[in-house]
């Protein structure tokens, strides 16, 4: 997950009078190999309010 996006989503729902309930990550994939940026993801969301 791409943190400056994520926020830009968050922001967006922001100011379109809406707000994200929750943020869900992905701690990694056998198919892929890719896992997100966990901390940097939390530390977005609780600083929208948003669960994890």
């Amino acid at each position: 997950m791409d943190i400056s996006e994520l926020e830009k989503k968050i922001n967006k729902l922001c100011e379109d009078g809406k707000k994200a309930f929750a943020v869900v990550v992905t701690a990694g994939t056998t198919l892929t190999g890719s896992i997100d940026q966990i901390l940097s993801i939390v530390e977005t969301a609780k600083n929208y309010g948003d669960y994890m």
